[in-house]
């Protein structure tokens, strides 16, 4: 699974503190703008950097929901923020939603996001303010798990753990799971080995981290 063991050793607390800096600063910059502010018309330019990252992420249909902190508003200018009621409705229910569009400024991105009903057409924070519900799964969760800890180096970053994180994948009994697990461990090891940025972001880490 991995060919380059001087990666293994080298690479990983670069990412580490690289990834996590990114993510950091991403959640403070925007957290800090209103939601009217972030989703100004002066925004609308921004739309094209993460274009692929979007497609890609609609292409899924309707697999994501909302994060309980979340910053959830309407696809409207200005952008009205959902009631608290509204939002923890959306929450508790697991009401599903599709990526339409992302959108990027300095270090902050928001996704565009449209419920299977049609209800809500709202904008929250990437990738902090939603979740895959596959990640959720019963069997990919601790696959989910484990993955997070040897990015943050709770266990060692070494073949063993990655090797074993590929055979947890492996033996997940379920075909549709077992195959989102191996398309997982393929996008973390990318991630983690070649290229750590949004685009190369595991599906089922979205909303994961920190």
């Amino acid at each position: 699974m991995v060919k380059n063991k001087f990666l293994i050793f080298i690479s990983p607390m670069v990412l580490f503190l690289g990834f996590t800096c990114f993510i950091n600063n991403a959640s403070s910059n925007t957290k800090t703008k209103t939601v009217n502010e972030v989703h100004s018309r002066n925004f609308t330019k921004h739309l094209s950097k993460y274009k692929s990252l979007a497609k890609k992420l609609s292409k899924q249909g309707y697999v994501y929901c909302i994060n309980k902190d979340a910053d959830f508003g309407t696809n409207s200018y200005p952008v009205i923020p959902y009631s608290n009621k509204e939002k923890k409705l959306v929450v508790n229910k697991k009401v599903r939603f599709k990526v339409q569009h992302i959108w990027s400024y300095q270090n902050g991105m928001s996704v565009n996001l449209i419920s299977k009903n049609k209800k809500y057409n709202s904008w929250v924070f990437f990738p902090t303010d939603l979740y895959n519900i596959h990640s959720k799964d019963r069997q990919l969760k601790p696959l989910v798990s484990f993955a997070k800890k040897i990015f943050y180096n709770k266990v060692k970053n070494n073949k063993y753990n990655l090797n074993k994180l590929s055979n947890m994948a492996n033996k997940i009994k379920s075909d549709k799971e077992r195959k989102l697990g191996e398309q997982f461990v393929s996008q973390f090891d990318y991630f983690l080995f070649k290229k750590n940025n949004f685009n190369t972001l595991p599906i089922l880490l979205i909303g994961n981290l920190p």
